[in-house]
């Protein structure tokens, strides 16, 4: 349905137009995701992953991929909640609709998010019930045992440990799945999705706006806003994301391609690759190419 317009647009305050670039900031290392494997927890994992759809384990992934190199203070909603003393609650959806729940704990030395729980919400009650209160126990035993195996753990996957079982090949940029259609699909629905959602995010919060006042600068409400930073907000129209890229004067593209390059140009999902810098006649004229060069094959621009 068409979008109503609640506000008419304004532009942003140029007290507001903040470029990433020119503030000092330090990158944030990504974290790497592992699981306790502590009573038998690796066997009910990999028994819940065997359970879940092409689609499931493919929304899981790109959650996953997202969140790895967010900090911590973006580790919100809809994407995952902080429940108090580093635990977290990740979030992600089936094809179905059903709500999946990851409970965990991030281990802050050695920039790793540790697995303990799995399980649903239904009607904003989690089941099993004690999921949270479940994450918390086996953070404090668990943390002590774990701090010196986190800290020789490699990025290669597998069993680190008899505790632990290094999940970074759920989170890669190359998912081992594409050979599979209905994970190809649903791996390119979700990054979509989810590009488009934490783009806006992005570029909102490093702009210092609010939700109302983006939604002030596209002539929409808070509401609107609010979904379109949900990859789950349902669809977006294309006219919605021309207005995003006016609120924040950069542009923006929408392309065909082949899945091997959009691999690779969703690889990098840092939020400093995701900021888009405002117009700036200078930027322009050096980034101009000198000649138009003809477009690659396999790729097409809208």
């Amino acid at each position: 349905m068409p979008e109503k317009k609640r506000n008419s647009k304004k532009a942003l305050p140029a007290s507001k137009q903040v470029l990433l670039q020119s503030t000092e900031r330090t990158p944030h290392k990504p974290w790497s995701f592992y699981l306790y494997t502590g009573q038998n927890k690796s066997t009910e994992f990999t028994v819940w992953s065997d359970s879940l759809s092409a689609a499931g384990r493919a929304r899981r992934d790109t959650q996953l991929k997202f969140l790895r190199v967010q900090p911590a203070s973006r580790w919100s909603r809809p994407h995952a909640s902080p429940l108090g003393d580093n635990v977290y609650v990740i979030r992600f959806k089936d094809e179905n609709g059903s709500q999946h729940r990851l409970f965990g704990y991030h281990e802050l030395k050695h920039h790793a998010f540790v697995i303990c729980v799995h399980g649903t919400e239904q009607n904003d009650t989690y089941l099993p019930r004690d999921l949270p209160q479940g994450a918390a126990r086996f953070r404090a035993p668990s943390s002590s045992e774990l701090s010196p195996v986190l800290g020789h753990a490699s990025d290669r996957g597998g069993a680190v440990s008899q505790m632990l079982v290094n999940l970074q090949p759920l989170s890669c940029t190359a998912p081992l799945e594409w050979e599979d259609t209905a994970y190809r699909h649903a791996a390119l629905e979700a990054t979509i999705e989810s590009m488009v959602a934490w783009q806006v995010r992005v570029n909102r919060e490093e702009r210092g706006l609010t939700q109302a006042e983006l939604a002030t600068a596209m002539g929409t409400g808070q509401s609107a806003i609010s979904k379109l930073e949900d990859p789950e907000g349902g669809d977006v129209l294309l006219s919605t994301l021309v207005r995003a890229a006016h609120a924040f004067d950069c542009a923006v593209l929408v392309r065909f391609m082949d899945h091997h390059e959009f691999a690779s140009q969703t690889a990098d999902v840092r939020p400093e690759h995701l900021f888009a810098c405002s117009y700036s006649p200078a930027a322009s004229l050096a980034a101009r190419p000198r000649s138009r060069k003809k477009v690659a094959h396999g790729s097409s621009t809208i």
